[in-house]
C-alpha cells in the first residue's frame, strides 16, 4: 500500500467550496485510476482553510503516474 498527501490552502470563508470540488471533481479522477483505493479529506480545526489530502494506492508506481499525467488538471480545479 502506498499513500500520497497534499496540503491545500484555501482562502478564508471558502474551505466547503475548496472541499466540494475535492470530493465530486478529484474524486471522480482518481476513482478512474489503476490501483487506486481510497482518498481522505482531513480538515484542521485550528486553521480551517487548510485541507489534507490522503489518497490510498496499492501500487506506488500508479501513484506516480496519475501525479504525471493530472496533477496539474487537478491543481487547476481548484484554483479559483
Amino acid at each position: 500500500m502506498f499513500a500520497r498527501m497534499v496540503e491545500c490552502q484555501s482562502k478564508a470563508g471558502r474551505t466547503e467550496q475548496a472541499g466540494d470540488k475535492l470530493k465530486n471533481d478529484v474524486l471522480a479522477i482518481l476513482q478512474k485510476q489503476p490501483s487506486f483505493v481510497d482518498f481522505l479529506m482531513l480538515s484542521d480545526k485550528a486553521n480551517p482553510e487548510r485541507l489534507v489530502c490522503i489518497s490510498l494506492w496499492t501500487s506506488r508506481e500508479d501513484s506516480e503516474e496519475y501525479h504525471r499525467q493530472h496533477y496539474e488538471t487537478i491543481a487547476n480545479v481548484l484554483e479559483p
